[in-house]
């Protein structure tokens, strides 16, 4: 299934975050999107800070080349920013993230860091998400050494995820994209060709998520928003949270949805923090 594709309308952001009333804790600005694209992302960042909620994003960084953009968010008060960079040469970097140049993430890292400590603030918390395959296994140790040129507070290493289940009915293929992108020495994720399933349950009965349209979804990682409980714009947020909670807990944790069997997070999970700033 084919989705469209916007903007969440800020007069309706507004809207949505005034519902909140101390009942949300916590929000992410970013999804299936890049939040730095949003035309009131600043906007949004001070609103929610405004609001006592602890708020953080995950981003390319491409927009964030831009040093009054970069300065901006770093005066809201951000809390955290986790920075996705899979290369420190364009060829590596250019081969998975098509159309992104890496010299623009650079960048940002440089601007938050000048931003940083010309303002003397500590927010917000920088992490480099670094997305470990065979294409750029070898800019790993680069990649460690950004911490000694920009004020990082964390690097995390994450293992490429190849789900079976969209591979389902070509398992050839399936295949092949292991031999392409899985490492040898990667942590251990397949036994020859079958996912690693550990008993590892769903988090996502704890968090809403809300597409720009006001959407809300089963599950984050529902990339064809299949499995939608209602809308908040047209029927309040704690109206259709309620609904949400009417599904069964047992079903979310147990993977039971259909979607579930294609989640990468359905596979072991190895992540490794290779840096992390002395406190």
């Amino acid at each position: 299934m084919s989705d469209r594709l916007g903007f969440m309308n800020f007069s309706m952001f507004e809207k949505l975050v005034d519902e909140f009333n101390g009942g949300v804790r916590k929000v992410c600005l970013s999804g299936r999107g890049e939040p730095t694209l949003h035309p009131n992302i600043v906007e949004m960042i001070q609103l929610l800070k405004s609001k006592g909620v602890s708020t953080f994003m995950n981003t390319n960084a491409l927009k964030l080349s831009d040093p009054r953009l970069v300065e901006e968010i770093v005066k809201t008060g951000l809390d955290s920013i986790y920075i996705s960079l899979d290369g420190v040469n364009q060829d590596t970097y250019g081969t998975i993230r098509v159309g992104g140049e890496v010299k623009s993430v650079l960048s940002s890292l440089e601007h938050l860091t000048t931003a940083k400590r010309a303002l003397g603030v500590d927010k917000p918390y920088v992490q480099v998400n670094f997305l470990y395959s065979k294409i750029n296994q070898q800019d790993l140790p680069a990649i460690v050494r950004l911490s000694e040129k920009f004020d990082i507070d964390r690097i995390r290493v994450n293992g490429i995820s190849i789900p079976g289940g969209i591979f389902r009915n070509n398992p050839q293929l399936f295949r092949e994209m292991v031999d392409r992108f899985v490492p040898e020495n990667a942590p251990k994720r397949y036994e020859g060709y079958s996912l690693v399933r550990p008993h590892k349950r769903c988090g996502e009965f704890k968090r809403a998520t809300i597409v720009y349209d006001g959407r809300m979804l089963v599950c984050q990682r529902d990339a064809a928003k299949d499995m939608i409980i209602g809308n908040v714009f047209d029927q309040g947020l704690w109206p259709v949270w309620k609904n949400r909670v009417k599904i069964s807990k047992k079903a979310i944790k147990g993977k039971s949805f259909k979607e579930c069997d294609g989640c990468p997070q359905s596979l072991a999970y190895h992540g490794e923090t290779v840096y992390e700033k002395r406190k």
